[in-house]
């Protein structure tokens, strides 16, 4: 599982109760790599699964940054903060190189013969 996938899941009411004690509280999008200031639970987007939506992008990878949050506890700074984002975007969301065009698979059709002589040799 992808490390941050738990905190971007079901984390509206943790969001909300940071803001109800504390008056606001940042949220790190996974997606866009930004960090905002939230005051007012009714500005935040609620997706599936009790999910908050980043404002920008609206992709549904927004890790509040409380307490117990990784950002929280191993980033202890703005800019390791965006650093542990970028290296979240970059496994999550980055796209995978194809590499059809240059793969061969040189031991299928051997597999596919060594199967029809199975399959010959049963019907025997």
């Amino acid at each position: 599982m992808i490390e941050y996938i738990s905190e971007a899941t079901n984390n509206y009411d943790k969001t909300c109760e940071r803001i109800q004690k504390h008056g606001s509280v940042d949220l790190g999008c996974v997606y866009c790599v930004k960090i905002y200031k939230c005051f007012n639970r009714n500005s935040i987007r609620v997706g599936s699964l009790n999910t908050i939506v980043c404002n920008t992008c609206k992709v549904d990878a927004v890790i509040p940054i409380i307490p117990t949050s990784i950002l929280s506890t191993e980033c202890n700074t703005y800019d390791k903060r965006i650093k542990k984002l970028q290296e979240w975007n970059t496994i999550g969301f980055t796209e995978l190189v194809d590499d059809e065009e240059e793969y061969i698979d040189y031991e299928y059709h051997d597999c596919i013969d060594i199967h029809n002589d199975v399959d010959d040799s049963d019907m025997k």
